[in-house]
């Protein structure tokens, strides 16, 4: 649903400008993942109701620091899931920009297994 700004009582027109609407950002479903995989971060599902999206960037918030490839300003970076002693929770942001420069920020948790837990008969 679009907001309006009646520019009426502002310009004297009666005319209605439509109000640009932020984007809506989705870093994608939590994952959990396997030590020492690559693990790629989806931030495709973003979407401007009223126009595109212009940025992307990610952001890690927590967890052992990992580094994303090829850049952290792609909609899908991608990084080596580290070596944990315990299973782990590395949390990311995602902030996502228009072409007004209005902005959203969504999260998403990967939770990385140390392999060291599974059995031989556990699927990975």
């Amino acid at each position: 649903m679009k907001r309006w700004v009646w520019s009426l009582f502002i310009l004297g027109l009666g005319v209605a400008t439509p109000m640009n609407a932020p984007p809506v950002a989705d870093a994608g479903p939590d994952q959990t993942v396997d030590e020492q995989s690559i693990v790629t971060l989806e931030g495709l599902g973003s979407t401007d109701p009223d126009g595109s999206i212009r940025q992307y960037a990610w952001a890690q918030l927590s967890g052992p620091p990992v580094t994303l490839l090829p850049t952290f300003t792609r909609p899908t970076p991608q990084f080596v899931a580290p070596a944990v002693t315990t299973d782990t929770v590395l949390t990311f942001q995602l902030t996502v920009w228009d072409n007004s420069f209005l902005s959203s920020s969504d999260t998403v948790s990967i939770t990385v297994r140390d392999v060291s837990l599974l059995g031989p008969t556990e699927p990975r």
